[in-house]
């Protein structure tokens, strides 16, 4: 299983940790950040760890000016009164309680 840590030693780390940092990834932050290459081969592992992550498909021009489309991954945090949350949520409720 891939774990949360400081220091990521993996491609598989480093996408969970970004996720856990800033909520969301995008194949082209994958990409330039991590080289990894296969970010969705990466988020269906780290959803058979049992992270909640969800797909948002995004569409934007692209240099040419063509439409195109891609992922945009987000992940959820597990809260005791509500389930399962996305990331913004989750800083709320740790500010609420500290």
């Amino acid at each position: 299983m891939t774990k949360l840590v400081d220091t990521p030693k993996n491609q598989h780390e480093a996408v969970l940790w970004h996720l856990n940092e800033y909520g969301t990834i995008t194949s082209w932050e994958a990409i330039k950040e991590y080289g990894a290459t296969r970010l969705s081969a990466i988020i269906f592992n780290l959803r058979n760890d049992g992270y909640q992550i969800d797909t948002n498909m995004k569409t934007k021009k692209n240099r040419f000016g063509n439409s195109v489309s891609y992922s945009e991954y987000t992940i959820k945090s597990y809260l005791p009164e509500t389930g399962w949350v996305e990331k913004p949520l989750l800083y709320s409720y740790l500010n609420k309680i500290n």
